[in-house]
């Protein structure tokens, strides 16, 4: 069996590994927002427009900015840098 960094760390597309060898590994995943938004990653809001992605995204950042409860009992603090990009009307 690979360990979890051989199977992380080389990504060559032509050995992918397979879902059943990513479930076997070990990895931690810390969190922006608890359980809802991963650290180092990229997250895409995705719904009919008028619905509130916008507004979810800068109360979202607002509260990791400033390290404040959003939803969930816990936020980590830290630096925020957005795009956000709506069709102009």
């Amino acid at each position: 069996m690979k360990s979890d960094k051989e199977i992380i760390s080389v990504f060559d597309p032509r050995t992918l590994p397979s879902g059943a060898e990513l479930q076997q590994c070990d990895i931690k995943v810390e969190y922006l927002v608890e359980c809802y938004l991963p650290k180092q990653a990229i997250t895409i809001l995705h719904g009919p427009g008028g619905i509130g992605k916008t507004w979810l995204a800068f109360q979202i950042a607002e509260a990791v900015a400033s390290g404040v409860p959003f939803m969930v009992p816990h936020t980590n603090l830290c630096k925020i840098v957005g795009m956000v990009r709506s069709p102009m009307q």
